[in-house]
């Protein structure tokens, strides 16, 4: 479970044990302070492996890989210039859209 930290100005991933005494409850894998102020709203892209992260008041578009396995998050240096951004739509390209009509 992925949560942003508006705050903190940080992403938090947690795990979600799913047998045992600890059944449902989150265990902390880690935090990423990298990506900007306000992280406001963040998605996946449709291979799970990158997230996208909207920057409010840094007015960026951050782009982290994610590892599964792990639960590990990390900046790939990739950031974008996007006034007040709010929110991310992830959507397959524009190709992709037509070759499924």
């Amino acid at each position: 479970m992925l949560v942003s930290n508006r705050g903190h100005n940080s992403l938090a991933v947690f795990r979600v044990n799913l047998e045992g005494a600890l059944q449902g409850t989150l265990s902390v894998v880690g935090y990423c302070h990298k990506s900007g102020r306000t992280p406001r709203h963040f998605q996946f892209d449709p291979s799970g492996r990158f997230l996208i992260v909207a920057n409010q008041d840094t007015d960026t578009i951050a782009v982290f890989s994610f590892d599964a396995e792990s639960g590990h998050l990390s900046f790939t240096g990739q950031l974008y210039d996007v006034p007040s951004p709010n929110f991310v739509c992830v959507q397959a390209p524009y190709s992709r859209r037509l070759a499924k009509l």
